[in-house]
């Protein structure tokens, strides 16, 4: 097998966008509350619901994607409207002027981009490899993800 498994290109790119949502997922997940404090004058309380909520609409979407949207869509015209919502929300949510816009962005139109972008990846990663291959690239799929 040597140093890499050999997966189709589609797999590899998979794992890269995974790698680049989780990462700014995760900076969202720090910078967030200091954000809504430091711009928007959020008490460290309401910064903290805002996030809670953030977190919990976002599973939700999650589910609601991986159960309904993919098929109804398809996957990869769903890839691309997520990946579109998702600079669209993360452009709302910098230039916002407002608290009102910042929890319009925050609290509708981000958990929708990141929930409906995360089933994507798996569907992908089931169709792009064969049963002998999907052990190993849902592993490193995990790996990527939370690197």
């Amino acid at each position: 097998m040597g140093c890499c498994p050999r997966f189709r290109l589609g797999v590899w790119m998979t794992f890269f966008l995974n790698f680049f949502a989780s990462f700014a997922y995760h900076v969202m997940a720090v910078l967030l509350v200091l954000y809504a404090t430091d711009e928007f004058g959020f008490s460290d309380k309401e910064a903290g619901t805002l996030y809670g909520w953030w977190g919990i609409l976002s599973s939700l979407w999650t589910g609601l994607g991986g159960m309904f949207a993919i098929d109804a869509v398809g996957s990869k015209r769903m890839a691309v409207f997520a990946t579109v919502a998702m600079f669209v929300t993360r452009a709302m949510l910098v230039l916002a002027e407002s608290a009102d816009t910042f929890q319009l962005a925050l609290l509708v139109f981000s958990p929708v981009a990141e929930g409906l972008l995360l089933p994507v990846f798996l569907v992908a990663l089931k169709r792009l490899t064969t049963e002998e291959e999907r052990p190993m690239a849902f592993s490193l799929n995990y790996a990527m993800h939370n690197a």
